[in-house]
């Protein structure tokens, strides 16, 4: 099966899962389409509970999530709901705008959008057949705010569509998960320390006693002395 027959195999459910390298760390996309405000509360609260196993299941990995996708919600935006979601949202908070909060919040991840300033026209991603309405109802999501850099809207409509194409921008953590790593593995093998007093003294008295002849004989006394300054 060829990688575009996979990825459209995962986006014909309602709720999908990719899971990718991003340059060496584990990454999983959890896209989403959820009920509209037409659909009854049975139907939207079983959404966010599904979302939510997924969500649980993938958090065991100890890896980056990113959630994305139509989710039919207006946020809006008020300072009590800070930090999981910013400043910067737009419209009035529909019940399902409540229901996405309340995810964001147990689940502790950040709704982008609402995080970086931008003008109005870079903020709506949906607009009425009319094209008398405008709001922000497609989100991007995700548990690991520190590798996010951006969120906006691009401006050029998508064929055949009423909606506009939304985006984020993350940076590569891959050297501070390699350095996590490194570090674990420091700890499961001890730590080892340095004695700096201990690695004078034992220097002075080894090329006092036995003074070196060569260049060799120097590098190797001083291998030695930090040898016996060094303790696991």
């Amino acid at each position: 099966m060829s990688y575009r027959s996979k990825i459209r195999r995962l986006l014909a459910k309602r709720d999908s899962a990719i899971k990718n390298d991003f340059h060496g760390s584990h990454l999983h996309v959890i896209n989403v389409y959820a009920p509209t405000s037409a659909a009854n509360e049975t139907q939207s609260d079983k959404f966010y509970k599904d979302l939510k196993k997924v969500y649980t299941r993938l958090s065991k990995w100890d890896s980056s999530i990113i959630i994305c996708g139509d989710f039919n919600a207006v946020v809006g935006c008020s300072s009590d709901d800070l930090p999981f979601v910013g400043g910067h949202g737009t419209g009035q908070r529909s019940d399902n705008g409540d229901r996405l909060v309340n995810f964001a919040f147990s689940s502790r991840v950040s709704i982008l959008n609402t995080i970086y300033p931008k003008r109005p026209n870079r903020k709506w991603t949906w607009i009425s057949p009319n094209g008398k309405t405008k709001n922000e109802i497609d989100f991007i999501l995700t548990n690991r705010r520190e590798i996010a850099v951006d969120c906006e809207v691009y401006c050029d409509y998508l064929n055949c569509s009423d909606h506009r194409l939304l985006r984020a921008r993350f940076r590569s953590t891959a050297k501070k998960e390699k350095s996590r790593k490194f570090a674990k593995a420091k700890r499961a093998g001890g730590e080892r320390s340095w004695d700096p007093v201990r690695f004078k003294n034992t220097i002075t008295e080894m090329l006092t006693e036995n003074p070196p002849t060569c260049y060799e004989e120097l590098t190797e006394s001083i291998r030695s002395a930090a040898s016996t300054a060094t303790h696991a």
